[in-house]
């Protein structure tokens, strides 16, 4: 499986989207410094600044959203793919209601709450919250204020060539982006999750471990898939939906869904 590295990227700043940037595959190098050069130059692309092997060495610190037991997975995975880079390194959580985090033996500090930090330009933000209409509002207030948010590929990530993926997004290890899919920004794949070729993925969604779309599928906006969750090919499914645990969909979901079982059932989803 081929591994691939992490870029930075700008979100959502008033009401306009930004574009996804290309992940590129094309080796800058082999080995240790190799993988540190590619990081680099996907990192400014994303940004929109120089791509160019021996770009911008300025240093940016990198801020997880969410100390909870997914921020500390996502500080491992931001340790893996950039801790060997010296243009990066790790700030801090923030957290509303911090938890003891020497009980998790994790060293890295809360450094305030999402609404009280002030966002610095060098920074770059993640956001480790699995529910999706979370993660989009806190996207969305510190795009406002700002914010550059990281987009965080594994190295044991596998992404093609020709695959768009937007700022902001997690692909945990083994996670895979097949060719001319898109996703859009702030989307989390966690293990084994999968987009396949041709498939679009909107902003903000979850794909829990196992969940997979096929080919040609279309996922909307804030849309959270559970553990071995399937989208059939060509299928739709609806902004804001949500499909439970081994739910496979052979027809599309209408928005605002809770699709469960195999064939997925479909009901209307209530918020309490």
């Amino acid at each position: 499986m081929t591994g691939r590295t992490g870029r930075g990227g700008t979100g959502r700043a008033g009401t306009g989207r930004e574009s996804t940037g290309r992940a590129g595959t094309g080796h800058a190098g082999t080995g240790h410094a190799g993988s540190v050069r590619r990081i680099r130059a996907l990192t400014e692309r994303g940004l929109g600044g120089p791509a160019a092997e021996g770009g911008s060495q300025e240093r940016h610190g990198i801020v997880i959203v969410g100390a909870g037991g997914f921020g500390g997975e996502v500080l491992q995975y931001v340790l893996d793919a950039f801790g060997a880079d010296p243009c990066y390194g790790v700030k801090g959580f923030l957290d509303d209601h911090p938890p003891d985090l020497s009980l998790r033996g994790l060293s890295v500090p809360v450094i305030g709450t999402v609404e009280g930090y002030v966002v610095d330009p060098t920074d770059r933000i993640v956001i480790a919250i699995g529910d999706p209409a979370v993660r989009l509002r806190i996207a969305d207030g510190l795009a406002a204020r700002g914010a550059a948010f990281l987009t965080l590929v594994h190295p044991l990530a596998s992404v093609a060539p020709t695959a768009t993926i937007g700022p902001g997004c997690i692909l945990a290890p083994y996670a895979t982006v097949g060719a001319h899919a898109a996703i859009g920004e702030h989307t989390v794949l966690t293990f084994y999750a999968s987009v396949a070729h041709d498939a679009r993925v909107g902003r903000g969604c979850t794909f829990s471990p196992h969940a997979v779309t096929n080919g040609g599928s279309c996922v909307g906006d804030g849309v959270f898939l559970g553990a071995h969750a399937a989208v059939n090919p060509l299928k739709s499914v609806g902004a804001g939906s949500r499909l439970t645990a081994g739910s496979v969909v052979y027809r599309n979901i209408p928005p605002g869904s809770l699709a469960s079982g195999n064939p997925a059932k479909v009901r209307k989803l209530w918020s309490w």
